[in-house]
């Protein structure tokens, strides 16, 4: 188990939950506890330790659901654009008119 995080640090980052959704939350630990702890027992069969697995899992997802993280992936950032720039209009090519060839002058 991970060091628990104690004082004003353990504050400093969390996430701010509804009282219910703080409750659940709590449940929701407390029933990954007991399926740890189950899960680690010597005596456990191997089908009991995946439907554990598969447990732990699907509370793994309504944590995330709970604390309104999005799945990875379904937010997109915004493109930026550098202030100071505009995106090119590109239109029909420009014809230019060109001066006509200057007499040679060497003959004057």
């Amino acid at each position: 188990m991970p060091p628990q995080i104690t004082g004003k640090a353990a504050f400093k980052n969390r996430p701010r939950l509804k009282s219910g959704r703080l409750t659940a939350l709590r449940q929701l630990l407390a029933l990954q506890e007991v399926a740890f702890k189950a899960a680690i027992e010597p005596k456990v069969k191997p089908r009991d330790i995946a439907a554990l697995s598969l447990a732990w899992e699907r509370l793994e997802e309504r944590k995330r659901v709970l604390r309104g993280k999005p799945l990875p992936g379904s937010l997109k950032p915004e493109p930026k654009v550098r202030p100071g720039r505009s995106k090119a209009a590109w239109s029909s090519p420009v014809e230019l008119e060109l001066a006509p060839p200057a007499e040679d002058r060497a003959t004057g």
